[in-house]
């Protein structure tokens, strides 16, 4: 299960990738997910291994996506029921959800390449572009472990401990790891039989994505503070255009201006990319509260 707010189809003849999403305001969804182990020869020095091999489940498209790629769209999870039945339920009843989302429940929000570093190759959907010829001032702003973060600051008990958001079962994937569980090889999309193995002292906590989305909102408020161009990767990244910042702030500073307030708000750590230079300033998570 990989969360997402938009994807992309590729169709050379409507302009390279496509983005798709819910809606302008790009909500929540997951992808469903399949993993499993598989023997082979991968290089020829290593001889036969065994690796977790992990994919997206597909099915026919609907009219949107259809239009743009005809033969297939990623299998999509818009509920916290449909979550629960992929993660948990028996093969046959989690197989049920192997269907294309209804027409009309997607639209285009963007198109062309999407790239760190590389946000002006994108057309917003919205036209909120800065104007012809002018140099553009970017900074990229991430949530640090987001998930596991957020759960960390709710439940002090987890606070200190390898942390992994997501199902424990055989058929679990982790959707986030804590920084002390990545001291030991855990990362997001790891099957959690594996993240186990390599963690054995790992706590899995179930997804509360509605806490996320909430949190990513009152993100969202500190950043039109900032400035209202704003181009988000999904609920704790995006790329904040401070050409001409709300703030009147000059953009090195802007970003740990949106950084301290977003820390200050929220109890959460964040980082902050300016285009093209190291993180402009780190802040930690607040643990007083």
């Amino acid at each position: 299960m990989v969360p997402f707010n938009s994807f992309s189809e590729f169709n050379k003849a409507e302009g390279g990738d496509i983005w798709f999403a819910r809606d302008e305001t790009r909500p929540l969804a997951c992808f469903a997910g399949i993993w499993t182990n598989w023997t082979s020869v991968r290089k020829v020095k290593e001889g036969e291994t065994t690796n977790d091999l992990y994919a997206f489940l597909t099915t026919e498209p609907n009219a949107e996506v259809g239009a743009i790629h005809p033969k297939a769209m990623p299998v999509i999870l818009t509920t916290p029921d449909e979550v629960e039945t992929w993660m948990t339920a028996p093969l046959d009843e989690a197989l049920k959800l192997q269907r294309p989302l209804a027409d009309g429940t997607l639209r285009i929000v963007a198109r062309g390449v999407k790239e760190d570093g590389r946000v002006s190759d994108v057309t917003i959907e919205d036209d909120q572009a800065a104007s012809p010829g002018r140099q553009r001032k970017i900074i990229h702003i991430d949530m640090d472990a987001f998930y596991a973060s957020v759960e960390q600051r709710d439940n002090p008990d987890l606070r200190g401990k390898p942390v992994a958001v997501g199902g424990s079962r055989e058929r679990g994937v982790v959707a986030a790891a804590s920084y002390e569980a990545r001291k030991f090889g855990v990362r997001s999309a790891m099957p959690s039989v594996t993240a186990k193995r390599q963690c054995p002292d790992l706590i899995f906590v179930k997804p509360r994505f509605e806490v996320y989305k909430t949190v990513s909102l009152q993100i969202r408020e500190i950043f039109a503070e900032h400035t209202p161009i704003i181009e988000p990767l999904s609920l704790d990244e995006a790329y904040l255009d401070v050409t001409e910042n709300l703030q009147s702030i000059p953009p090195e500073p802007s970003a740990g201006a949106s950084t301290n307030a977003t820390n200050a708000k929220t109890q959460a750590s964040v980082s902050a990319l300016s285009r093209g230079r190291s993180p402009a300033q780190i802040w930690p998570v607040n643990r007083s509260k």
